[in-house]
């Protein structure tokens, strides 16, 4: 991300960006006024209706910078083709990394790559979607919410099969949309199900990314997991607003959900 000053007014804002064929791809300016690069961090995907900047190449993109960006549109890549170049490798992410999409009725969000390796990108939703679910109707919210997602990320998505624990037994499901295991966001020590399913996701060692808003720009909310809690049958774990461990009656109706997806890099 690029941490921008306008020069003209000093105000100081935060822009994606990504290199494409030597020039990077930054939100548009509000007053085409050039822009000065503060605080060089990664490289980020490009939502849709974000346009070309060109920009002086840093030495090492991995290291501060300081680098002046003028302002002016040339094209716009749309959300297929930004998938399209993350699944052939022209666009590069890293964990960490975004992507803004609208949902179909309206509703925005935020993507984030929360994991990636063996030909595949995980995303994840940064927030909930301030729909109310209870843990046992967890698949009927995918299902809707998968309805919702535009079609140019329906059709990347890979189907993926995901492991849970149950009364000490394993069982597998196949989901297009899942929501994120407890184990996968706790440290063994912190999780109340599906223990040692799946290790604790670099992401979410940083407690601060457990913690969810209700929706994107939203007030921070608890949220589920897709993990049932270990030992008791009536309860799934859960994500306090303060990013910490807990676990909820499954039938309870006021929870949230986030929901992750698999793009498949093409080798």
């Amino acid at each position: 991300m690029f941490e921008v000053i306008n020069k003209s007014t000093g105000k100081r804002v935060s822009v994606l960006a990504v290199a494409v064929d030597g020039e990077y791809l930054i939100t548009p300016s509000d007053d085409g006024e050039s822009f000065e690069v503060g605080t060089w961090d990664k490289f980020k995907p490009v939502p849709e209706g974000y346009t070309r900047q060109t920009a002086i190449e840093p030495e090492e993109a991995t290291k501060p910078v300081t680098t002046v960006l003028t302002t002016h549109h040339a094209e716009t890549l749309d959300l297929d083709d930004t998938l399209t170049k993350i699944k052939t490798g022209e666009l590069t992410v890293c964990v960490g990394d975004s992507l803004a999409i609208t949902l179909k009725d309206g509703t925005e969000v935020e993507l984030v790559v929360t994991d990636q390796g063996d030909g595949v990108v995980r995303l994840e939703s940064r927030d909930c979607l301030g729909i109310n679910t209870s843990a046992t109707e967890l698949d009927a919210y995918l299902d809707k919410v998968y309805d919702l997602l535009p079609d140019a990320l329906q059709k990347h998505i890979k189907e993926t099969t995901r492991i849970y624990l149950r009364d000490g037994s394993r069982f597998a499901k196949t989901h297009k949309l899942f929501v994120p295991s407890a184990s996968e966001i706790f440290p063994p020590d912190e999780c109340y199900g599906d223990e040692n399913v799946y290790e604790q996701l670099e992401w979410y060692k940083d407690v601060h990314h457990r913690v969810r808003a209700d929706r994107k720009g939203g007030d921070s909310h608890w949220y589920w997991t897709g993990s049932p809690r270990s030992g008791n049958s009536f309860d799934f774990c859960s994500v306090y607003s303060s990013g910490t461990a807990g676990s909820t009656n499954a039938g309870g109706t006021n929870g949230l959900a986030p929901f992750g997806c698999i793009i498949s890099k093409i080798s």
